[in-house]
């Protein structure tokens, strides 16, 4: 049996870190991020006691900033699963919080199927309550998990929805501008240059309003992404240089890798190889590989083996690509795979190993078959047919 002495030495220890966590900005998250196993330590212990259950709730909420940003990702889910499973009806409001939260980390870990269920369970909760700003907040998520599942019309379809409802509504601009966020990705993946620069230009502004440091660098990424695809390069450096200055003062360290990816994808395309590589560098550093991300594992070595390639570096190519192709058979991400691969593959037939290369543009090729509806599948799947081609005359 616990003792009353210990159940309220947890509660106050909860206590504790719940006001510590309250309100958190990028400067207090990168202050409380180091302290992060105490804070941990405190959740667990709380989660073990009924009676302090529901203080752990509303502390996860309140550390979700930090939990989101500095990549502690996998270690919270479970305690947002136990969260869940003690809300009883009288605390659904607070249920579909959490919810929207387990869905969020799940859909970074790219675990989509699972955070697409989390989150289509927040919907039906907030349609239950009547609650407009909650069904809001899940069709904003159910938008971000079908655009990384590649489902562009759904991501469209509740993107817009989502707008739509924050639009009727009060003092919810940070809502506003994720969507709008979203939106913009949906739109240059689509195709919509235009319309991405729009909503991107306008999430932007946002969060410059709201002095949002993390969400002002992701937006702005994501801005100059889209300019370089317009061909608008001195445009996307400056706003790669901005999302940079951004990210600088926060505990975003996983962001600020992904600026560092974007920049070296510009100089790659630019054909500044020996730049590109230097950054792409930079961000396989010594972060990337304690969080533990399969995904940027997969982008940044996919990234060093294709600019190793343009060097003429095929060893060591060849060694950065089949790393890859590892990290994206971890995060399920056909397409991811298939882009290494077929690079592999070119690798390969620039060695004169053409039967190891014949076998994995054949890969690339099968896994790129069903996808012509995305453009930059398309043009892989075209490039690697014409390699193959090329080796099989």
């Amino acid at each position: 049996m616990v003792s009353p002495h210990f159940t309220q030495v947890v509660a106050t220890n909860v206590a504790y870190w719940r006001d510590r966590v309250h309100d958190l900005t990028d400067a207090r998250i990168r202050l409380v991020d180091p302290d992060h196993p105490n804070l941990l330590r405190a959740a667990e212990f709380g989660q073990a006691l009924p009676a302090t259950q529901p203080a752990v709730a509303e502390l996860i909420l309140h550390a979700f900033p930090l939990i989101e940003r500095c990549g502690h990702w996998e270690a919270w889910l479970p305690l947002l699963d136990q969260a869940i499973a003690a809300c009883g009806n009288d605390a659904l409001p607070l249920k579909g919080k959490l919810l929207n939260c387990r869905g969020l980390l799940l859909r970074l870990c790219r675990h989509l199927d699972q955070a697409i269920a989390a989150h289509e369970e927040a919907r039906r909760l907030a349609e239950r309550q009547s609650d407009p700003q909650a069904l809001a907040e899940a069709c904003f998520n159910l938008s971000e998990d079908y655009r990384l599942r590649r489902d562009y019309a759904q991501a469209e379809a509740y993107g817009l929805a989502a707008l739509a409802a924050f639009n009727r509504l009060p003092g919810v601009e940070k809502w506003q501008a994720a969507v709008l966020n979203t939106l913009g990705l949906v739109a240059r993946e689509m195709g919509q240059h235009d319309t991405s620069v729009a909503r991107l230009q306008q999430a932007v502004a946002l969060w410059r309003q709201l002095q949002q440091a993390t969400e002002l660098g992701r937006s702005l990424n994501n801005l100059a992404n889209t300019l370089q695809a317009q061909g608008e390069y001195a445009a996307a450096l400056e706003r790669f240089q901005e999302a940079a200055e951004a990210l600088a003062g926060t505990a975003s360290q996983l962001d600020q890798i992904i600026v560092l990816l974007s920049l070296g994808n510009l100089y790659f395309q630019l054909e500044q190889f020996e730049q590109a590589e230097a950054v792409f560098r930079q961000a396989d550093s010594p972060t990337l590989w304690s969080l533990g991300n399969s995904y940027l594992r997969a982008v940044v070595t996919l990234n060093l083996g294709s600019v190793l390639l343009k060097q003429g570096r095929l060893t060591e190519a060849e060694r950065h690509l089949r790393q890859s192709q590892i990290f994206w058979q971890q995060t399920g991400d056909n397409l991811g795979l298939a882009n290494a691969s077929g690079t592999l593959a070119e690798t390969l037939a620039a060695q004169k190993r053409t039967a190891d290369a014949r076998h994995y543009f054949n890969e690339a090729i099968s896994l790129l078959t069903d996808h012509h509806h995305i453009a930059w599948a398309d043009k892989l799947f075209h490039q690697f047919v014409a390699a193959k081609e090329k080796i099989d005359r």
